[in-house]
């Protein structure tokens, strides 16, 4: 079929296939192709693989018991053992290979979650009884938060609940908090189901709802998304036989076809014999490094010669072990696209370096001599800590200090220069960090610099980049205040245009700091702070802040009325492309909706103009007024959608001139002598009256669009009044 149809698209959503996996067809029609064509060649061999993943708050017991299972043993952890970042093993039981993956549970480690949490697993959620009280906010700390995200983030997962610290509790207890646990959350779920249902027939009611299908088929396949919770377990993770029955509990659910659809896969022999030798190449080859990290055309010259692999079905298999997690493989990113971790554990010895619980106390304990090796003092050190501190912004010579003493701990400092490259090269690890938008590099940290010299055109200009001595990354994630960017804006002006982008059914931890990293990154002049940014564009400031407020969840910008016809152009196009790149980073959230309004501009007034689907261009609006449907007032529209107005607005200027000479001149039409204004002229001149030019005298010149004229230029103006 896949040969013969000129297929573009094949979608398999909702479908429990075993040929091929949901992991190859992610890849596309042609891997799909080379997958079949495998198959045809050689015996086709079943794969039993679960992706377990271990959630739940800190010290909750989730590495007691994913060590506990993996061993077979009651295992001890002190809290100084808790994880830091993730820590991936692998567990084998009755043919199923299970691959643990242990997150830690601070929400400082959380913005990393989101590139490893995946579809296609068991969700281990731990539970700690004896921390658990019986009330909404004990149950939203440690329950509700992990539920309410696995919801948005990988809504067709199953969770089990294990409940740990029993020995802690009575029996009655333990009973009593379980069936809390589990009514609160099934409460959850119907309420996500209502909610959902509602905004459904709301867009179908809706007289043009065919300007809300992306939105309407987008709720729809959230509608066909279950996420199943198992019945909680009950564990005292020092009793070796309740960590049994958590195991025949584990194995009883993954044997459930119904549950997990895809748990056998249907794989050619090359897919097992790549992955076999990858797995040996690791544990026995004395030439692989214990980090795991090896150049594709390295791999490619060990794995062709025994398999037959040409290079693209090598590709293909890399992608396949990348999607279930066995290695990772960022193709994507240009300076990663040669480089395969075979071990993904040295992702995440990277990622905690510099997201992780209590980053200030790990730079003021950075060694002397891991200092002096990188030509810096403690002096230098305590700065650091206090730039951290104040501004989240750590300098390159501050994260270089940071991965050495990290890599040294683990014996890997021979990767060291590979990772954090050189001044004049970025390395690995700042790839990665920016590319899932951890952090953003700062081009400016000082303000300006008084001793700068002038620019003179034609002549060689040194940037206040060039001078810098150190490249300096910001974290959002470790920002605090907002006073600076408060006052940056200002305060908040009636005529403001508002607009508010409101999430169901909330937004989830870290999309907001994330999305401002990706904002920043396309305009370099902003202020940034924990849940507020003021962005630049051409002179334009606009504010975007986080509310995140259970049943009123939004984004919401501000930007200042534009002046002239010429700024809604540019005013709207600086609004529309922010919400595209929150429109891009939704696509991370399937479980997520998003509707884009703007508050009517009334004081008082709680209507709220809704906006219809956005497409790749700008939207349009035939109407000039919008009437509120609640206050009954009139408003342009170009005040509350996007859309230029089609004529100027009476206070408008769009042509920037001022009066030289004009004698006894008075409102209509006359000739004057006019000059254009210099962008540097101050906003008030001695007998200073604003004109709208509808004439041109002779000997103007047209130069790249603008109009380029003498000093004393004739021309013919209506007056206008000030």
């Amino acid at each position: 079929m896949f040969t013969e149809l000129p297929l573009k698209m094949f979608k398999v959503n909702g479908n429990s296939l075993r040929e091929p996996p949901d992991e190859v067809c992610a890849g596309g029609i042609k891997q799909i192709i080379t997958y079949f064509n495998q198959l045809q060649n050689g015996q086709a061999e079943e794969d039993k693989r679960v992706k377990t993943m271990f959630l739940g708050t800190s010290l909750a017991g989730k590495s007691t018991l994913c060590k506990s299972l993996k061993q077979g043993q009651v295992i001890r952890l002190s809290e100084e053992e808790r994880t830091v970042g993730i820590e991936i093993s692998e567990f084998h039981i009755q043919g199923f290979t299970f691959l643990f993956w242990d997150f830690a549970g601070q929400l400082e480690y959380y913005v990393t979650h989101h590139m490893f949490i995946t579809s296609q697993a068991l969700v281990i959620l731990a539970i700690n009884l004896h921390q658990y009280q019986l009330t909404n906010d004990s149950f939203k700390d440690l329950v509700g938060f992990w539920i309410s995200n696995l919801f948005m983030r990988v809504p067709n997962s199953v969770v089990l609940p294990v409940g740990t610290h029993v020995d802690a509790c009575s029996k009655e207890e333990v009973e009593e908090k379980k069936k809390d646990i589990m009514c609160k959350i099934q409460a959850m779920l119907e309420e996500r189901q209502v909610n959902l249902a509602h905004l459904i027939t709301n867009l179908e009611d809706n007289e043009e709802s065919e300007f809300y299908e992306d939105q309407w088929t987008r709720l729809k396949e959230m509608e066909n998304c279950t996420l199943t919770i198992l019945d909680l377990v009950p564990v005292n993770c020092m009793n070796y036989l309740d960590i049994k029955k958590l195991e025949e509990a584990i194995l009883e659910h993954v044997k459930n076809e119904e549950l997990f659809p895809n748990v056998i896969q249907v794989l050619p022999p090359v897919y097992k014999q790549v992955e076999a030798a990858i797995v040996d190449m690791m544990q026995n080859n004395e030439e692989m490094a214990e980090h795991g990290m090896v150049n594709f055309n390295l791999l490619h010259s060990k794995l062709s010669c025994q398999y037959h692999l040409d290079r693209e079905l090598l590709r293909d298999i890399l992608r396949y072990l990348h999607r279930i997690g066995l290695i990772v493989w960022y193709e994507k990113i240009k300076q990663l696209k040669n480089t395969v971790f075979l071990h993904p554990t040295i992702l995440i010895t990277l990622f905690k370096t510099l997201v992780r619980y209590g980053l200030r106390q790990q730079l003021e304990s950075i060694s002397v001599d891991i200092l002096i090796g990188e030509h810096a003092t403690i002096r230098d050190r305590t700065n650091w800590a206090l730039m951290f501190k104040s501004k989240a912004i750590l300098c390159q010579k501050a994260m270089r200090a940071l991965l050495k003493q990290q890599l040294s701990l683990d014996n890997m400092v021979d990767i060291f220069e590979e990772m954090v490259g050189s001044r004049f090269q970025k390395g690995k690890l700042f790839s990665l960090l920016e590319h899932f938008e951890i952090c953003l590099e700062i081009k400016n940290v000082e303000g300006l610099n008084p001793r700068a010299r002038a620019f003179v055109p034609g002549e060689p200009w040194e940037t206040l980049q060039s001078l810098e001595k150190d490249t300096h990354y910001l974290f959002p994630n470790y920002l605090n205040q907002s006073q600076e960017v408060s006052a940056m804006w200002g305060e908040d002006h009636k005529e403001d245009l508002h607009i508010r982008l409101y999430f169901s059914p909330e937004i989830p931890e870290g999309f907001f700091q994330r999305f401002m990293v990706k904002a920043c990154s396309f305009f370099s002049t902003h202020w940034v702070a924990k849940a507020i940014c003021l962005l630049i564009c051409s002179g334009t400031p606009l504010l975007i802040k986080a509310n995140n407020q259970k049943g009123y969840s939004y984004i919401e910008f501000r930007c200042r009325k534009p002046g002239e016809r010429a700024g809604f152009q540019l005013t709207w196009d600086f609004i529309i492309t922010i919400i595209s790149i929150n429109q891009k980073l939704l696509e991370e959230w399937p479980g997520l909706h998003l509707c884009i309004k703007t508050p009517c501009r009334t004081v008082g007034c709680p209507a709220e103009f809704v906006w219809p689907d956005l497409e790749d261009k700008m939207t349009v609006f035939k109407e000039d007024i919008k009437t509120c449907g609640i206050c009954a007032y009139r408003f342009e529209t170009e005040l509350l959608l996007p859309k230029v107005p089609n004529k100027p607005s009476r206070t408008e200027v769009p042509a920037q001139y001022y009066i030289t000479s004009y004698g006894n001149a008075t409102f209509g039409t006359s000739t004057v002598h006019v000059e254009r204004q210099p962008s540097c002229m101050p906003a008030h001149l001695p007998e200073q009256i604003w004109v709208t030019r509808t004439g041109a005298g002779e000997g103007e010149e047209k130069r790249d669009g603008c109009c380029a004229t003498e000093d004393a230029a004739r021309y013919s103006f209506t007056f206008v009044p000030l």
